[in-house]
């Protein structure tokens, strides 16, 4: 499979498919004249079905009695596509044609385009231009296979390495929705994160001090205390012995 994301190419998927009577088209015994399924069952005793998307083409065309079905080419653009060249999935001889699929906002062909995914004996493969611009029939060739093109604006349908592909007004206001939602949730736990750190730090500094206040205290108190019962006990016992020898 070949992923494309940029403009100006030529891609040759020309036999890359399924091998030799392998793949979901194959014809079902080798015979020598039956042939592959795909975008159209196959012809021939042993005929090989029709198989795949039409919409979203992704599977590479069928092996046959005498080779290997054509590739897949998938192309996605995420802003402006400019076609200019050949886009080559075809099938030969008794085998079947595989896929291109082309996703973009906007395309434009430039030059000589030609797309093509038929088989000389076998059935063709699948073809789709999904583009709101449009594309048009010229340089396509499916065969006995299928062309579909869809120009529906609503173009989020598929997530690829740009992202969401979007459009309409609906489509942003949805997603600038999301993101505020997002958004708010992630300050919210943020901030209540920072509460309940700060809370925390606050409850454990007026309750250090709090207890360094009672400690200090308590031992202030029992100082004195100690203190004056020494000094009490003393004077006590020196007026009673002054009194003692008096007498």
């Amino acid at each position: 499979m070949v992923f494309f994301q940029d403009d100006n190419i030529n891609i040759n998927t020309e036999g890359k498919g399924n091998a030799v009577l392998t793949g979901p088209g194959a014809p079902t015994q080798a015979d020598g004249v039956s042939t592959a399924g795909h975008g159209a069952a196959g012809t021939g005793p042993n005929a090989g079905q029709e198989y795949g998307s039409e919409t979203f083409p992704v599977l590479p065309g069928s092996g046959g009695n005498s080779g290997a079905g054509g590739g897949v080419i998938a192309i996605y653009g995420c802003s402006i596509l400019f076609v200019d060249g050949s886009l080559n999935a075809k099938g030969t001889q008794d085998v079947s044609g595989g896929s291109i699929t082309i996703y973009t906002p906007i395309i434009s062909v430039v030059g000589s385009t030609f797309i093509d995914v038929s088989s000389p004996q076998g059935a063709g493969g699948r073809i789709a231009i999904i583009a709101p611009t449009g594309y048009g029939e010229s340089g396509i060739e499916e065969g006995s296979g299928t062309f579909y093109q869809d120009t529906n604006t609503n173009f989020q349908t598929y997530r690829f390495g740009c992202g969401d592909l979007m459009t309409t007004s609906t489509n942003i206001a949805a997603t600038t929705s999301a993101l505020n939602n997002a958004t708010t949730s992630a300050l919210n736990s943020i901030t209540s994160t920072a509460l309940n750190s700060a809370t925390t730090s606050a409850f454990d500094v007026a309750t250090t001090s709090a207890l360094d206040s009672a400690s200090t205290s308590a031992l202030n108190s029992a100082t004195t205390t100690s203190a004056l019962n020494s000094a009490t006990t003393s004077a006590v016992d020196v007026a009673t012995t002054t009194a003692l020898n008096s007498a």
